[in-house]
């Protein structure tokens, strides 16, 4: 039975180092299993896109032993000239060799490394059959031949082209707040690009969920519902094995959900008197419940936001050492809870104070408006 092999080229691009190997096999066309004996493979290439860096054999070299013997020489290469790449393999017997050549395995003989020098071009790596042979065992005589088969290279523009790597991003907003929850609902699309496999995506926001998608993806859609409302920063985060991770920020709405402070008191005391001298002891006060922070203000001023009032202590508030006023004057009381849209409002009016008897014939008296 005729022997024949088959021989083909087994790319790999490696993208972190920018180099190409191809690895040089061959198998048998048909049934007819086979040994080879001294032999010589010639290939060509597109210089302009790879260049020659180093050669690694792979079998029959001085590390295969046939029934025990070192058959094999270490391998004679030449990659010197650009283009081109030729290689000898030498057997020192004419009766026995070894591996066995089948057709239902590849065997390698050796791995040629390039540096990649164009990406986008056609390596063109192809063997020459004029110039290649494999000797025939027995015999290793020249005379005897391995007839070639199917011969294939790699020979596509392409194949030396890192893909781009993945990238993810994310954007989110946040919806109104539901007044009957005190919550709202998070939407958002996570970005990403050249998603070449099918993979997953873990987003969180509190809780995390987990989004898989297909490949050729580029936008993933998310939503979180009954998230609560409380007008804070909060951080968004998207991660994935491939691509990494990224995050985005978003203010949730403020509170809706409002249960208002009561006010059981609210007291406004006038100036004394120190004989006709008046002093700066008018004060305003008040109890409450339910709320936490407070203001009081005169009405031609704006209340003082929740953010900058003042904390309230075992629910009472106190605005004391006011001046006298020339006419009565009213002041807003403002009682927050939570938040500055959650709050009670009351008014007080601070009466003016006469100071007109001397000191040594006068009796204080104090006058206290409750309203």
């Amino acid at each position: 039975m005729a022997q024949t092999a088959d021989l083909r080229v087994l790319g790999q691009l490696d993208c972190a180092t920018g180099q190409y190997s191809a690895t040089l096999q061959l198998r048998a066309s048909g049934a007819t299993s086979f040994s080879i004996g001294t032999s010589s493979l010639f290939l060509n290439y597109d210089p302009t896109s790879l260049t020659f860096t180093s050669y690694q054999s792979q079998n029959f070299d001085a590390n295969t032993l046939c029934s025990g013997q070192p058959l094999w020489d270490v391998h004679s290469f030449d990659g010197s000239t650009p283009g081109s790449f030729n290689l000898t393999i030498s057997l020192n017997s004419s009766t026995i060799s070894c591996p066995l050549i089948t057709n239902t395995a590849w065997v390698s003989i050796g791995t040629i490394t390039f540096t990649v020098l164009n990406p986008d071009g056609n390596p063109a790596l192809l063997y020459n059959p004029a110039f290649s042979s494999f000797n025939a065992v027995p015999a290793n005589n020249g005379l005897i031949q391995v007839s070639l088969g199917q011969v294939t290279g790699v020979n596509q523009a392409g194949v030396l082209r890192c893909a781009p790597p993945c990238s993810i991003s994310l954007a989110a907003d946040a919806g109104s707040c539901i007044p009957a929850t005190n919550s709202y609902t998070l939407s958002g699309t996570v970005a990403i690009g050249n998603t070449t496999q099918a993979g997953v995506a873990t987003i969180t926001a509190g809780t995390s969920q987990t989004v898989g998608y297909a490949p050729g993806t580029s936008s993933i859609p998310f939503s979180f519902t009954g998230l609560i409302s409380d007008g804070l920063q909060h951080t968004v985060t998207v991660s994935n094995p491939s691509c990494g991770s990224a995050l985005a920020t978003y203010t949730a709405p403020a509170s809706c959900s409002c249960i208002p402070p009561t006010l059981s008191q609210a007291i406004s005391t006038p100036a004394t008197c120190n004989g006709t001298a008046i002093q700066a002891t008018a004060s305003v006060r008040f109890v409450s419940s339910g709320g936490d922070r407070y203001s009081i203000t005169p009405t031609n001023q704006i209340p003082t936001p929740y953010s900058n009032s003042v904390a309230l202590v075992n629910g009472t508030g106190l605005l004391g050492n006011l001046p006298n006023p020339t006419t009565p004057e009213t002041y807003l009381i403002r009682v927050y809870q939570g938040s500055n849209t959650c709050f009670i409002d009351r008014f007080v009016v601070l009466q003016s104070q006469v100071c007109d008897c001397p000191a040594s014939s006068c009796l204080q008296i104090v006058v206290t408006q409750i309203r």
